[in-house]
């Protein structure tokens, strides 16, 4: 059932007429430019045309999202539209300008294999034609031969009346066999020419030594034969020993030709009065003497060392200096007997001095090792041997190197422990002395009681009485090692330092002791206090100095002649 209403006409006028349809577009006039332009702005204006209808409609001031949607959508539709149009006008392009340019490359292929394929199609034709008559007439022959009562005879006849009748039918074809197999033999010759070349003969010493490719060979063969001679300090290597060889220019298969190298050999092989394959013998670097054989040097060398090898395992003998064999191109002049060359070693006798190595087992002692303690409990310059140490023992397995008998070096290769050493620790002081006190062995001795009241002596005394208080500290005049301290029935407690100069200070009835035998002391180290014991009257120090340690009268010296007291 259609939906379309009958038409009725507006009031006050005539009847509406049916707008007519618009005829459909096909694709040329969809790809035709003024088409789709003329589209694209009928579509623009109309679009706009309704958003400015809307946007009236709208109070002032406001601006409708479908209006800014519509506006944007309308932005990319066009530069879509575009696009695509931009793209179909650069295909047409492309497409012209690929007709033209195989146009173009047709024409220029066409123009050059035309007259090349006529060439060589006419001369094929000339080639051919004789023989295709000649095939023909042969045909026709043999035919006349089979229905002809004289058989064999007009077949012959025939034959010669057929090259009779296209003789120049043949000479044509002469014409292309001659001039075709002329360059057929031409280009052979030149091939084999090519192909075996030209070389130069070499002649040396009135001989045929070789051939080689060009004289830059010749060259390259001498420079090696100079690079290979071994001249003596005394010899210049230079070119004296050449021969002047000639050339010659002649054909010859390359595969005889000879290298630089090769030429070299033969070099050397014909100049035997100048030069020659040789052994030398150097020292160190330095060339001693040339043999021919190199075999016999060797042998000559190895007897050397004979004597030397024992034998045992891990032994070793070999020559202490380096001495080498160099096979090389040596002045014949320079070339000795292998006894001649044998001499010249022995001429010096550090030449051949032999070195051996042998593996040895022993025991020996571990030394002691000396452990340092720093201590603050001792003045700088005091050491106190707190531990005795004790030599250890150990297995030693080494590598012992001797040249002509000598020891040079012994190198442990394997130690096993077989009693452990004990250390010896000493105690060092780090605690620095008072101003008043004097320094470890400078000569200067120090008054042993500061805190003095007085000192005296009188004839027939041993040393000297220095009074003090009960228990004020006694100190080293001198450093040394205490070689006493204990207790005897006339100096009561009391010590003995031996201050390693000759000298020996004893400081006697103490009241007690701060050191004991065999510690070092510094000068100005307590070593004791004041007091009264062994044979004595009052709180005193005995001070005697000894210059020798048997303490007879005989060695008592005066203390006074070591320490000024402070008071005079």
């Amino acid at each position: 059932m259609s939906d379309q209403r009958p038409l009725t006409p507006p009031p006050g006028g005539a009847p509406q007429q049916p707008p007519k349809k618009e005829p459909k577009k096909g694709v040329t006039a969809i790809l035709d430019s003024q088409a789709i332009e003329k589209a694209l702005l009928n579509m623009q204006r109309s679009s706009n045309e309704a958003a400015v209808t809307e946007l009236r409609t709208k109070q002032a001031g406001t601006l409708p999202m479908r209006v800014v949607v519509n506006a944007i959508g309308q932005l990319l539709y066009r530069i879509g539209t575009q696009a695509e149009y931009l793209f179909v006008l650069l295909l047409r392009a492309f497409k012209r300008i690929a007709a033209a340019v195989f146009m173009v490359f047709t024409s220029i292929i066409g123009a050059f294999t035309t007259p090349v394929l006529h060439f060589f199609g006419s001369m094929m034709h000339d080639i051919t034609e004789p023989w295709r008559k000649i095939a023909q007439g042969l045909r026709h022959a043999r035919h006349t031969m089979r229905e002809s009562e004289e058989g064999r005879a007009a077949g012959l006849r025939q034959i010669r009346q057929g090259i009779r009748l296209n003789r120049h039918v043949l000479l044509g074809a002469l014409n292309w066999i001659f001039p075709v197999g002329a360059a057929l033999v031409f280009t052979f010759t030149v091939h084999q020419m090519l192909l075996n070349g030209f070389s130069l003969r070499v002649t040396y010493n009135g001989e045929v030594i070789g051939f080689v490719e060009a004289d830059t060979v010749w060259d390259s063969a001498v420079k090696i034969v100079n690079s290979r001679i071994i001249a003596s300090n005394d010899e210049n290597v230079d070119a004296s020993w050449l021969a002047k060889p000639s050339f010659s220019i002649v054909p010859v298969d390359p595969a005889a030709r000879s290298s630089a190298t090769v030429m070299a050999d033969t070099l050397i092989s014909q100049s035997s009065d100048q030069i020659q394959n040789a052994t030398g013998v150097t020292v160190d670097g330095t060339l001693v003497g040339v043999a021919e054989g190199a075999a016999e040097l060797q042998a000559a060398l190895d007897s050397l060392l004979a004597p030397y090898q024992t034998g045992a395992a891990g032994h070793e003998a070999s020559f202490a200096h380096d001495i080498q064999l160099v096979s090389g191109v040596y002045y014949t002049s320079s070339i000795h007997t292998v006894d001649e060359v044998v001499a010249m070693l022995r001429s010096v006798p550090e030449y051949l001095q032999v070195k051996t190595v042998d593996i040895e087992e022993y025991d020996t002692e571990i030394p002691i090792e000396v452990v340092e303690q720093p201590s603050d409990q001792y003045y700088v310059g005091v050491r106190r041997t707190i531990q005795r140490g004790e030599e250890g023992e150990q297995h030693v397995v080494a590598r012992v190197t001797r040249i002509d008998g000598t020891e040079v070096s012994r190198e442990p290769i394997e130690t096993t422990v077989i009693e452990e050493m004990q250390p010896e620790i000493v105690v060092v002081g780090t605690k620095e002395k008072l101003s008043s006190i004097g320094q470890v062995g400078s000569g200067e001795w120090t008054f042993p009681v500061p805190g003095y009241r007085g000192h005296s002596t009188y004839p027939g005394h041993r040393g000297e009485d220095i009074q003090a208080d009960y228990g004020t500290p006694i100190y080293a005049a001198e450093g040394g090692t205490v070689l006493k301290a204990e207790y005897h029935r006339s100096w009561g407690n009391y010590v003995l330092i031996d201050h390693h100069n000759g000298l020996y200070s004893l400081y006697g009835h103490c009241s007690s002791l701060a050191v004991v035998a065999g510690q070092e002391v510094g000068r100005g180290e307590l070593i004791a206090y004041i007091g009264s014991t062994g044979n004595s009257f009052g709180n005193h120090l005995h001070m005697e100095v000894w210059s020798d340690p048997s303490g007879s009268w005989s060695c008592l010296l005066n203390p006074l002649d070591f320490v000024t007291p402070p008071n005079g």
